[in-house]
């Protein structure tokens, strides 16, 4: 696993690039795989800050959940209800963040 970590210029900041998933579906194996991987370093590192599915099977597993919408994609009702979705789904939502 650590050939996979990317040293930066910064001593702060490690990065690991996971790729795109083509369908934005993760199977059972690899929510396993991420859950694994969140308990392996959550005490070398204060913050694992990733991209989780539309479904937040992976975000369940982290300290927190931040949903980030497409100003042109926003809606307030539809963003609520996604956030009820999350917190149902076991998500501690933190906020939403509209980009422009």
């Amino acid at each position: 696993m650590y050939d996979l970590i990317c040293k930066t210029n910064n001593p702060q900041l490690d990065i690991i690039f996971t790729g795109v998933l083509d369908d934005g579906v993760i199977s059972e194996d690899e929510e396993e795989m991420m859950k694994q991987f969140i308990d392996m370093y959550s005490d070398k590192y204060d913050r694992i800050v990733l991209s989780s599915d539309v479904d937040g099977r992976i975000a369940k597993y982290c300290d927190g959940t931040v949903i980030m919408y497409e100003e042109s994609e926003f809606g307030e009702l539809s963003a609520e209800n996604y956030v009820d979705e999350l917190e149902n789904n076991k998500c501690n939502v933190l906020g939403v963040v509209i980009n422009e």
